[in-house]
Order: structure tokens, then sequence, then C-alpha cells
């Protein structure tokens, strides 16, 4: 069987065993969710470009001032939460694949 042939084998999971599961749905499951991590990460780099072109643009004025601070701000922040959902998500993903070779 060549490798592609296996990476799209999904069995039946009303008629295999335990020792029978594939991995296949969970690296679906795990590519979903970094594919949406790093999707996020993207639109808060351009959060993050669109404060910077607010503050340049604000011409000293206070009030879009503080409005391209918060943009800068917040867009910074949710870099941060995904950066460590994105550490949180590896680690786990390790720790399961540490886990799942050791009792096979």
């Amino acid at each position: 069987m060549r490798l592609a042939d296996q990476a799209l084998f999904l069995p039946n999971p009303i008629t295999q065993t335990e020792s029978q599961a594939s991995p296949v749905v969970g690296g679906l499951f795990i590519s979903i969710i970094q594919s949406t991590l790093v999707l996020i990460a993207i639109v808060a780099v351009g959060m993050i470009l669109y404060g910077g072109f607010q503050w340049m643009t604000a011409r000293g004025e206070s009030e879009r001032l503080t409005q391209a601070k918060q943009t800068l701000f917040w867009a910074v922040a949710g870099l941060i939460v995904v950066g460590t959902g994105y550490a949180v998500l590896h680690f786990v993903i390790v720790q399961f694949v540490a886990i799942f070779k050791t009792h096979q």
C-alpha cells in the first residue's frame, strides 16, 4: 500500500477494535485547529498594520490616537493569545502522541 493510500484510509469505527483506531481523524482535527490559529494570527498582524496606519494618519488628534493605541493593544493581545494557544496545542499533541506510543 502506498503512503498516499494510507493517508486516505479511514476504517469503519463500528467494526474496528481499539488497537485498530486510525489517527487520521485526530490529525484532521489538529490540522483544522492549527489552520484556524494561523488565520487568526494573520488577522491580528493585519490589525497591527491597520492600527499603525491609524496612528500615522491621526495628525495629532487625541481621539484618533487613542483609537489607534487601542487597536494596536488589542491586536498584540490577540497575537499573544494565539501564540499561547498554539504552544499549548503543540504541548498537548506531543503528550498525546507520547501516551499513545507507550500504550501500543
